[in-house]
């Protein structure tokens, strides 16, 4: 196309010099960007010079410059070069060798710019270029290709060869020219060049002359292509007479092709089949391809008459022809591929529909060349393609799109304008449907008697185009297969497992022989590859067996560790399973399954309130899934086999299925009946085959029991063949039921109604299923053997005609009898230091179960039922089972022995006025003394010089009555409610006796030493010291109250020498300190003699209750059993399993000895105390390095090889390393001193404190925290108080009487130091600096402040490091803090801190 620019251009460079013009045809042969220094030699090399001398840059510069600004040249700004505009390099090229200049110019060009040597022999794609196109004008067309092979090896990304040709030949069309110089390329230029107006659709008068002028001239290929794109152009152009004038006759199967065509457009659908069909035999006859498929516009008009012509066995090979179209890959492969989707939607696949209407290709719209002249790509989808998806969209929903759009409007204006009338008119067809009021702007006058393929197809409704597919399915028949057994003493069975959600099947194998006495033994299992390679070594298997052996396949697995290999069943195993006689559930090996054939379903039914009618598939298949297995009953699984038809059928219907009006009901009924021979069907509107044999439903329940664990499933389900046929949930489903019952086809009609009355009968009677739970498939699943024994006797109870039983084999439930207990009976009698106890149940007149058998079957009991053997149970009222797991709680099953501790004696009372109870004189005189005791009322001495408060003076008189009883006891009230003095007084009664022993930590010794002298004148307290300890000990007598250290009882010469004393009474203060079984001070203690043992402590539990077992260890040896019973029976239970039942029992055995009240429950009058967390922000820094320390400890631990228990050691030092790091950065690493977040915020806290006249206590655990504190506050000038484990004992006493003094603001306080036994009332405020793992340590201390004395409201301020690893020990507390009272008020237990869980702490996961 020669554009006015062009014109311009060429007037301009008549006007120039002629150095001028030389240099703009050099760089029209140099063809790309050309450096100055280049230019210069070239010219240089035409005699342009300065002097001798080549043009120096600038000289160059200057001559481009006003060619540059004249816009005959261009400049590249990134390189600098400069070449010829585009719009004159051909031009100028061609006058070059009209006028025998070309040779001149293309020399100076390659003796300044050779080719190189060898393999590389071009730079860049401009270098290969410009010697191809200078070897093209040279007419040595072999030199082209040989120039263009070289530079696509080696250089990659040249323009395709024919584009190269184009764009030198079109640059403009200059048809005289390339006549004189290029004949032999005509031919070939011309194709392509029409090819290019096909692919943009643009209108060039010359070159449809150029085209008309060599059309039909010669043959061979290039003639072909040229024919075939200038008559698809003038089809386009609406030129259908001429274009059939042409093509007539014409042998070309591309242009029968356009024949085929032309008769299609005008509606003979099927001659155009025909003619179509004869075309493509013939160009597959002359390809030698098979497969092959037409290149041009026209074989997109060949399966659109099929589709228009409607044939089923032609259709039925339209999608083969589609794929083989999309494999020929030309440029209407677009085209096509929304045919083969179109195709599909209209074969029913609805769900294409989104996909056909969204497909949005971006396109532009171009006069088919660049600004410079230069033709566009051939490497582009036609436009013509987005006329076709325009029409398709049409086709599938005509009311899609209520606008037009402005692009498909500019590319209506430009077809029309371009002269294409035939693709204008099919979008003025579609516009003008779109928007009617519109329709005078859209030119349809090209259709005036002519159809048009807008008109082609008409959308229509979704249930209309699935009917219409339904009824072209094809029909199948079935084959039945014949089931073979076998008799040998070996056996291969099969166990299943099912899974109810994902409906997948597993397969084991299982090896079993016949047992002597009858039955199969369990069986071995079977390895897959045996199976799969080595069937000829089992001589048992059977026919079914082999079929299974089958499907087993070897797969190869390979991963980042390399690749092995697996045996599995494939995919079509469960066709395999059909009728196999042994199949049973891996879970209930006795029972026996039935896989039995069944059938994808069809349900239609009217939807309620609406004028439709759905239809659907059941159940859905999976992409591509041949086989689904459905559990009909709990031993009933259906196989279902999904046909090609069945999933062209759910292709059809979709997973939400099909709404139809009302209205098509008669199609409806004609389509269930064409396709009712390939699945079952359920109608809600009849529908029926007219051969079916009418049978009567069955509405009676049947009630499935299958062994689940160690009770049932429970399955209430409807036959309604009675005796055949598939199984469905009671009223649900289509009334009509269509299927084969043993080869005669039968239809029966259900009552829905009625089997939904009888089976809520069935529920109404039996309350156990009411009440229990259902699993997804809706079996109801008892899971205790109780439930299912009493469901057994409320089905029994039912009359036959309401229920059917369906029992599967190997299953049975015996009931022998139900006891309250009435037929118990039980003797104890003395056995040494303990009672034993003797008894039996007799449960009927052959039945008698011993007390230690009876006992011990409670272990293996499901609710009341006890399971003796062969599936005997026998029922307990819930009354007697729990008397039962009482007795089983406290007694001692030792050999064939019932024994129980003399102490354990309250736990029997219940059972003593029961008729079968007896019992010796022993137990009587013991439990006369303790109703002695209960009676005794004691009275506090006179000389006792203290006032007990009520609640005081009950706890005297408790533990002076568990003395007199002779058994020890826990005083366990709350710190700060005066356990000394109750001590004190029980210690005065008791003195003339003989001498007693007071164990305390160290820093109480002093008090008790002090109380007794304020409370008790005639009690001489003696502190065991340094001194003769022997003599002292030696001359203990009446009134002496010896004082001792536990730091002292743990010298094993001084546990000894105590060890020796009978003393009267021996209380351990702060008992606690005992709590660890494993320490010397424990053991100490458990070798102490005494008449009455008491210990006194506010946390009777600190962590687990294998605490608590010491302690009673020292005040009741044998009432909780050994450590292991006790663990077994408690600790465990209650830790482990939160088993409120083992807590309670716990509770019950120990709750005689133990006395504990709390602060608000008896002292109304003491004054508030507020617990408030202080959480401290770390600086970055002091982040930092706490990040870093946990990354490094935790990398070290998790290289560290070490035994459970060191591992946990290492994980404690880890973690009070990071703790110790919370504080202050000096604790963790004495060279890191960074300033403390936390002791900023500390001394902010204290001078609000010391503002407002409040003093404080200040605990840290760690004692060189505790130094840091101290210096601070020194250098601020506080008055404090110090006390840690260093402090002797003498000056402790000295130094808490000089705070409660006023000597002092503060008082710095190690944790365990100072945490008991102080009274420090002087203070109102507690500052907790670090959290300790135990919260019960936190409040023993913080009671020093909040006990008896204290006047005003406790304030305890607890600092917290956050985001670190004390947030996470603080979130522990509220775990620990109840662990002691659980067992005296009932709230839950926190078992143990496991290694597991430090670690996470470390982590920072919960």
């Amino acid at each position: 196309m020669q554009s006015s620019r062009l014109v311009e251009r060429l007037k301009t460079y008549r006007t120039l010099t002629p150095e001028q013009q030389i240099i703009l045809k050099l760089l029209a042969v140099y063809y790309g960007y050309s450096s100055l220094i280049n230019l210069a030699k070239c010219l240089g090399s035409l005699g342009i010079r300065e002097g001798d001398k080549t043009l120096k840059s600038e000289a160059v510069k200057a001559r481009l410059k006003p060619l540059i600004k004249a816009g005959l040249l261009e400049e590249n700004v990134k390189s600098g070069g400069t070449r010829c505009c585009r719009t004159l390099a051909e031009v100028l090229t061609r006058q070059a060798v009209v006028d025998k200049e070309f040779d001149l110019f293309a020399g100076a060009v390659q003796m300044n710019n050779p080719p190189g040597h060898g393999y590389y022999r071009y730079s860049t794609v401009d270098d290969c270029i410009r010697e191809a196109r200078i070897q093209f004008y040279r007419g040595d067309y072999a030199r082209v290709d040989e120039c263009l092979e070289s530079g696509a090896h080696y250089l990659g990304k040249l323009p395709p060869v024919n584009e190269l040709y184009l764009s030198w030949f079109l640059n403009p069309l200059d048809v005289a020219w390339f006549t004189t110089h290029h004949p032999q390329l005509l031919l070939g230029l011309a194709g392509f060049s029409g090819l290019h107006q096909l692919l943009y659709l643009y209108a060039d008068q010359k070159l449809d002359g150029f085209l008309e002028q060599l059309l039909f001239v010669s043959q061979g290929t290039q003639q072909e292509l040229l024919n075939r794109v200038a008559l698809e152009l003038r089809l386009l152009r609406g030129e259908w007479d001429e274009v059939a004038q042409r093509v007539a006759d014409q042998s070309d199967p591309e242009l029968q092709a356009i024949a085929a065509t032309l008769i299609f457009l005008r509606g003979d659908y099927s001659a155009a089949v025909n003619r179509f069909e004869a075309a493509l035999l013939q160009l597959r006859k002359a390809s030698g391809q098979r497969t092959a498929y037409f290149y041009g516009l026209a074989g997109v008009f060949y399966p659109l008459a099929i589709l228009k012509n409607n044939d089923t066995k032609q259709r039925a090979k339209l999608g083969t022809l589609i794929n083989q179209a999309i494999k020929a890959d030309n440029y209407w492969l677009g085209i096509y591929h929304q045919l083969a989707l179109f195709q599909r939607f209209l074969q029913g696949d609805l769900s294409l529909r989104d996909q056909l209407l969204n497909t949005d290709l971006t396109y532009k719209i171009s006069s088919g060349y660049r600004e410079s002249g230069y033709p566009e790509t051939l490497l582009t989808p036609p436009l013509l393609l987005h006329v076709f998806l325009a029409l398709i969209k049409f086709w599938v929903k005509a009311d899609q799109f209520n606008h037009v759009t402005p692009l498909s409007q500019k590319l209506y204006r430009h077809l029309l304008d371009n002269g294409y009338r035939w693709p204008a008119a099919e979008l003025a067809k579609i516009f003008t449907s779109i928007e009617p009021p519109r329709s005078m702007q859209w030119d349809r006058s090209f259709f005036d008697g002519r159809p048009a393929l807008a008109e082609l197809f008409t959308s229509r409704p979704d249930w209309d185009l699935a009917l219409d597919a339904l009824l072209n399915l094809p029909k199948a028949e079935k084959k039945a297969e014949a089931v073979v057994q076998t008799d040998k003493p070996t056996r291969l069975a099969w166990l299943l497992s099912y899974d109810d959600i994902s409906h997948h099947l597993d397969i084991e194998p299982r090896e079993q022989k016949q047992q002597a006495k009858g039955g199969w033994s369990k069986g071995r299992a079977i390895a897959l590859k045996r199976l799969a390679h080595e069937t000829h070594s089992f001589d048992y298997l059977t026919e079914q067996d082999l079929k299974l052996c089958a499907h087993i396949k070897e797969y190869r697995d390979s991963g980042w560790y390399g690749s092995g290999t697996y045996f599995e069943f494939d995919n079509s195993t469960p066709q395999a399973l059909l009728g196999h006689p042994l199949l049973f559930w891996a879970d209930a090996p006795e029972v026996r399954v039935d896989v039995v054939k069944g059938e994808a379903e069809l349900r239609v039914k009217k939807l309620e309130g609406s004028d439709k009618i759905k239809i659907s598939l059941e159940p859905v298949p999976g992409h591509e899934q041949k086989f689904y297995v459905a559990k009909e009953t709990p031993t009933r699984l259906r196989v279902l086999e999904f046909t090609g038809d069945h999933h062209k059928i759910f292709a059809v219907l979709g997973a939400k299925g099909l709404e139809v009006p009302v209205s098509a009901q008669d199609r409806v009924l004609q389509t269930l009946t064409s396709i009712s021979g390939l699945l079952t069907v359920h109608s809600d509107i009849g529908g029926s085959s007219s051969s079916a044999e009418q049978v009567q439903a069955d509405a009676t329940p049947r009630v499935h029991l299958l062994p689940w664990g160690e009770g049932l499933r429970v399955a209430m389900l409807i036959r309604p063949f009675a005796a055949a046929g598939a199984y469905y949930q009671p009223g649900h489903g289509g009334e009509s039921v269509l299927a084969e019952i043993e080869g005669r086809h039968c239809q029966t009609k259900r009552d829905l109604a009625l089997e939904k009355q009888r089976a809520q009968t069935v529920l109404q009677a039996c309350d156990v299923l009411e009440q229990a739970e259902r699993d997804g498939a809706g079996d109801y699943l008892l899971d205790q053997p109780e439930q299912c024994l009493e469901l057994l006797l409320q089905l029994q109870a039912l009359p036959a005609e309401q229920a059917v039983l369906e029992w599967p084999e190997g299953v049975r439930f015996r009931l022998l009898g139900q006891t309250n207990g009435s037929g118990f009976s039980m003797q104890i009698k003395r056995d040494n230091d303990w009672f034993a106890l003797q008894g039996e149940l007799q449960v009927n007149e052959d039945t008698v179960i011993e007390i230690q058998q009876l006992l011990g079957l409670l272990n293996n009991r499901e609710g009341r039922f006890l399971k003796l053997q062969d599936g005997q149970f026998i029922a307990l009222t819930e009354e007697f089972r729990r008397r039962l797991d009482d007795l089983r709680a406290y007694a001692d099953l030792h050999g064939k022995k019932v024994r129980i501790n003399p102490l354990a004696a309250l736990t029997l009372e219940d059972w003593q006025d029961d008729a079968g109870f007896k019992a010796d004189k022993h137990w009587q005189a013991h439990m006369q003394r303790l109703k002695d005791s209960r009676d005794y009322q004691p009275t506090v001495p006179s000389t006792f010089q203290a006032e007990l408060r009520d609640y005081q003076l009950d706890g005297y008189r408790w533990l002076a009555r568990l003395a007199r009883w002779g058994v020890g006891a826990c005083l366990a009230d709350d710190m700060g409610l005066g356990k000394t003095v109750q001590g004190l007084a029980l210690l005065v009664d008791r003195a003339p006796n003989g001498p007693s022993l007071i164990v305390a930590p160290t820093s109480v010794c002093m008090n008790w030493e002090n109380e007794a002298g304020r409370f008790a004148p005639t009690l001489n307290p003696q502190i065991l010291g340094s001194g003769d300890r022997q003599r002292l000990l030696d001359n203990l007598g009446p009134y002496d109250l010896l004082i001792c250290s536990y730091g002292l009882l743990q010298q094993e010469q001084v546990a000894e020498m105590l060890a020796k004393i009978q003393f009267q009474t021996v209380i351990l203060d702060e008992a606690q300190w005992i709590k660890n079984i494993a320490t010397r001070r424990s053991q100490g203690a458990m070798n102490l003699q005494a008449e009455f043992k008491l210990i006194m402590t506010g946390t009777p539990l600190e962590n687990h209750l294998g605490e608590l077992w010491n302690l009673f260890r020292f005040i009741n040896p044998g009432l909780l059993g050994s450590l292991e019973q006790f663990n077994q029976r408690f600790a465990g239970p209650i830790e482990r399993d939160r088993s409120a039942e083992a807590r309670f029992q716990l509770k019950k055995l120990i709750q005689p000895f133990i006395l504990r009240r709390t602060k608000t429950q008896v002292l109304q009058e003491l004054p508030p105390r507020t617990e408030i967390p202080i959480y401290v922000e770390l600086s970055s820094e002091e982040m930092a390095f706490y990040e870093a320390l946990r990354r490094d400890s935790l990398a070290a631990l998790s290289s560290a090889d070490a035994p459970a228990g060191q591992k946990q050691l290492q994980i404690l030092a880890a973690i009070s390393k990071l703790r110790r790091s919370c504080c202050n950065t000096l604790l963790a690493n004495s060279a890191v001193s960074l300033p403390s977040s936390k002791l900023a915020a500390f001394g902010d806290i204290v001078d609000e404190l010391l503002d407002n006249k409040h003093k404080a206590l200040v605990f840290s655990q760690f004692v060189d925290h505790l130094q840091l504190i101290k210096n601070y506050i020194e250098q601020r000038g506080i008055r404090y108080q110090y006390l840690d484990g260093s402090t002797p004992a003498k000056d402790r006493q000295l130094r808490v009487d000089a705070f409660q003094r006023g000597e002092g603001e503060l008082f710095l306080i190690s944790l365990k130091a100072g945490g008991v036994g102080l009274n420090l009332t002087a203070a109102d405020y507690v500052i907790h600096m670090d959290p300790w793992w135990n919260p019960a340590v936190e409040d023993q201390a913080s009671d020093r402040a909040h006990r008896m004395g204290q006047q005003r409201p406790v304030t305890i301020y607890r600092m917290i490091a956050k985001n670190t690893i004390e947030e996470k020990i603080v979130a522990l507390h509220s775990h620990k803090r109840d662990l002691a009272d659980s067992l005296l008020d009932g709230a839950d237990i926190s078992g143990k801190v496991s290694a597991d869980e430090l670690l996470n702490l470390m982590k920072g996961e919960n």
